[in-house]
């Protein structure tokens, strides 16, 4: 009996192993996939005035309650759905400044966004150059 738990226990652990070996939040010079879904997280002016064609407006400073700390769970989910966001599709995020691309890169994945694709160039020289990341014409 034991022997049968143990190799049922195994078969899991390996088919588990295999889907998490796939990385779901990673850095990438650009889109790896098709049916990308861009998040620029530029202020909403910037982001307004010039992005990617379909890309969602998500700027850092949206994800903090006007006490000053992290949004509750409910209202970030909540941006997500306004953005378009179900969770299931592969994200690609991209920005100016790390440090608010990253951190809305990383409240994505905690959120249990499916993929997540942070774009290491600064958006604005890539729209400057008229640059387009693979995977997003």
């Amino acid at each position: 009996m034991y022997q049968r738990v143990a190799i049922v226990v195994a078969g899991v652990l390996t088919t588990l192993s295999a889907a998490l070996a796939t990385p779901s939040l990673r850095y990438v010079a650009s889109s790896t996939g098709r049916d990308v879904v861009v998040v620029d997280t530029r202020n909403t002016a910037a982001c307004s005035k010039e992005s990617w064609q379909g890309a969602r407006c998500l700027p850092a400073e949206d994800f903090i309650a006007p006490d000053g700390r992290l949004a509750n769970f409910r209202g970030i989910l909540w941006l997500f759905g306004t953005a378009g966001l179900s969770g299931t599709e592969t994200v690609l995020v991209s920005g100016d400044r790390p440090l608010r691309r990253d951190f809305v890169a990383g409240v994505l994945f905690l959120a249990g966004q499916r993929q997540v694709q942070i774009l290491r160039a600064p958006l604005s020289a890539l729209l400057a150059a008229d640059a387009v990341p693979g995977g997003l014409m």
